[in-house]
């Protein structure tokens, strides 16, 4: 049987307009701390998938993830999701007024 997961979901502006080439990371929260699961570059839709394993010894995931931009500021931060599925979506929307990011076209 596969351990393999996945999260996937949208980097969005508060304009709504979507964000690329942001760094996504995914991590399982527990106790004591959290342990990064992997990351994925938003494309220019702002979309991101990260296929993930379950790390050893843990047999579920709380899963959230974090939008960082290109200095490693964290620029949003999901909800979290206790107990998380085979494959999860997380969008996540950025409101910092002084984040710029890569937009795409006008629609």
């Amino acid at each position: 049987m596969s351990r393999a997961r996945r999260v996937t979901g949208t980097v969005l502006h508060d304009d709504g307009s979507p964000i690329g080439a942001m760094d996504v990371r995914a991590f399982h929260r527990r106790l004591g701390g959290e342990v990064p699961l992997g990351s994925q570059a938003t494309d220019i839709h702002g979309q991101y998938a990260i296929v993930y394993e379950l790390p050893a010894g843990i047999s579920k995931v709380d899963l959230f993830v974090r939008a960082y931009d290109d200095q490693l500021a964290v620029m949003a931060v999901s909800a979290l999701i206790v107990g998380a599925g085979g494959h999860e979506t997380l969008d996540l929307t950025i409101s910092a007024r002084d984040f710029a990011g890569l937009r795409s076209l006008p629609r």
